[in-house]
């Protein structure tokens, strides 16, 4: 696995990718859509964790929402 450089890198980013699960608590969605909204690390993470969330639906059980 590459490490990205270090200039797309954000103290937000895993707090961008519960966000991307829809796993973030709902107080601090806000906070975070505001914070996205200004930074370009964090919209480009969100773009790429978006497209691998979507891809999720292909598979053949539901990994974001697995039976107990």
């Amino acid at each position: 696995m590459t490490r990205r450089p270090v200039e797309r890198e954000c103290g937000q980013a895993e707090l961008v990718a519960a966000y991307a699960l829809d796993a973030l608590p709902a107080e601090q969605r806000p906070v975070i859509e505001s914070h996205v909204a200004e930074c370009p690390a964090c919209q480009a993470e969100l773009e790429t964790l978006r497209s691998t969330v979507r891809s999720f639906v292909d598979w053949p059980t539901d990994v974001l929402h697995p039976p107990a």
